[in-house]
């Protein structure tokens, strides 16, 4: 009976004396001290928990966590309040194309700076129009930034 309760007792406190790692993968055996969990591969990848909008809202976990948005295709983390996504947003971008009437083609992007496509086999001009005219500002292919 002794022998028992010392066992469990024994037990319980060199649990709280060791910590533990994981390696996952390849090379097992090579696994950095500074690591919690490591995973590592050469022919697989981490795969993330994949939801949808719906679901992502309902789930509520620590900061810091990582689910895949099916809705968005995009990776979101939890900020400790909201779910926010990891993704670039490409709706306010405007791009505009003119063909001209010289045959060459000029494309906007909304914030200035543009690119005039000439025949084929000519490089074309790109110009920045925030930029003044006193040696500033991109001159071309050739040019200061060429």
């Amino acid at each position: 009976m002794y022998i028992r309760i010392f066992s469990i007792l024994s037990l319980l406190l060199f649990t709280q004396i060791l910590s533990a790692q994981l390696k996952v993968g390849d090379n097992p055996e090579e696994l950095d001290g500074a690591s919690l969990i490591e995973l590592e591969s050469r022919t697989k990848a981490l795969v993330l928990t994949r939801v949808n909008t719906a679901l992502m809202q309902k789930i509520k976990p620590l900061e810091g966590a990582l689910v895949f948005n099916t809705d968005t295709s995009c990776i979101h983390y939890f900020n400790g309040r909201d779910w926010e996504g990891l993704c670039p947003d490409f709706s306010s971008v405007s791009v505009s194309i003119v063909q001209n009437e010289d045959g060459s083609i000029t494309v906007n992007n909304g914030e200035g700076s543009s690119f005039t496509f000439n025949e084929p086999g000519n490089q074309g001009n790109y110009s920045d129009s925030d930029q003044d005219d006193e040696g500033g500002g991109i001159q071309g292919p050739r040019g200061e930034r060429g």
